[in-house]
């Protein structure tokens, strides 16, 4: 999906991108993008704007996408470390972690969560991952 916003938003600005190096895609990967589809599209359309060069690599995204990617990074979920304590950034944190981990396989997220499959659905609509 990533690739065909970076070739439509490339051809409507006239932009030539040369080469995507694997930091881009791999920081998109690990982001939760909680803002869906229209997120990723604004967030690539933007890296494409402010580009320095025609190359995108991960020191192309936005800052705040960065630092969001920084704190997702599976080095620093693995250690439990939370960007808030708040509960509910916690529960989407981990559902996102989840999501991720398990390719949107809601049974399996369900079952490494400890919780019921309805009861993970409901979550994922309650923080709009779904």
């Amino acid at each position: 999906m990533a690739y065909h916003f970076i070739r439509a938003v490339a051809n409507a600005l006239g932009q030539k991108i040369d080469r995507v190096e694997p930091t881009f895609p791999q920081a998109l990967g690990a982001y939760c993008w909680p803002g869906n589809i229209r997120e990723l599209r604004h967030v690539i359309e933007s890296t494409i704007v402010l580009m320095d060069d025609n190359v995108m690599r991960f020191d192309s995204l936005p800052e705040k996408t960065q630092r969001a990617v920084q704190r997702q990074l599976p080095g620093k979920q693995a250690s439990m470390h939370f960007a808030s304590l708040n509960f509910d950034d916690i529960q989407r944190q981990a559902l996102c972690q989840a999501l991720r981990q398990f390719d949107g396989n809601i049974s399996q997220m369900a079952k490494a969560l400890g919780i019921g499959r309805n009861t993970t659905y409901a979550k994922l609509k309650k923080f709009k991952l779904l």
